[in-house]
């Protein structure tokens, strides 16, 4: 499988089929961890780059591609989450890679709430895990104010995993670096809650 994971690129246009294959070969416990890696890795280059000005030239390519192509790369990669033998998740840094693209444009709207519910209902440690890391890269990356309605969802999963009765550290770990990660987006809440206190006061 190794040879598929290489960059196959026609002008500006990354073929369609090798972004569907990369997530397939990333969401499938069958092949070995370091085959999974390398494709989840490969993904994830596609769409993120730490220069801004092609990190946005990426997150309007992914945006541009068939919808049928981007939601089987996320049923994918969603899939993917907690079935990892590596840290930290490639999963995770994909999921987040592509809500960062289509949350501010409202194209996934149900994604924070999924990570959520992952992370306080799943006896699985591995996805609990790798749903804190998500939510903490999404929080990262993502301005506060994209985030505002899912405020309580993104706090309610960050305090689950904080919980002094949480028995990994693995999960609490995770769950610490996600509170970093939001500190400003949490902060921003704070702060409007402490303006609307003080107002009603007078």
């Amino acid at each position: 499988m190794i040879r598929h994971l290489r960059w196959i690129i026609y002008g500006e246009h990354v073929k369609l089929e090798f972004i569907k294959q990369l997530s397939t070969v990333l969401s499938t416990p069958s092949y070995a961890s370091f085959v999974r890696q390398a494709a989840g890795l490969q993904l994830k280059n596609v769409l993120v780059a730490k220069e801004e000005a092609t990190k946005t030239q990426y997150l309007k390519r992914w945006l541009a591609l068939p919808v049928d192509v981007r939601e089987f790369v996320k049923q994918n990669v969603v899939q993917t989450l907690g079935t990892e033998q590596f840290r930290p998740s490639v999963a995770a840094q994909c999921v987040a890679a592509i809500a960062c693209a289509e949350i501010p444009e409202e194209l996934w709207p149900n994604i924070i709430d999924h990570l959520k519910n992952n992370v306080i209902s799943s006896n699985n440690e591995v996805l609990r895990e790798s749903s804190l890391e998500a939510l903490g890269y999404i929080c990262q990356d993502i301005s506060g104010t994209k985030l505002e309605s899912q405020a309580n969802l993104i706090l309610t999963a960050i305090v689950h995993g904080l919980r002094k009765d949480e028995p990994s550290n693995h999960i609490r770990l995770a769950a610490a670096n996600a509170m970093m990660n939001s500190l400003e987006f949490t902060k921003e809440n704070f702060n409007r809650e402490v303006c609307s206190w003080f107002f009603f006061q007078w």
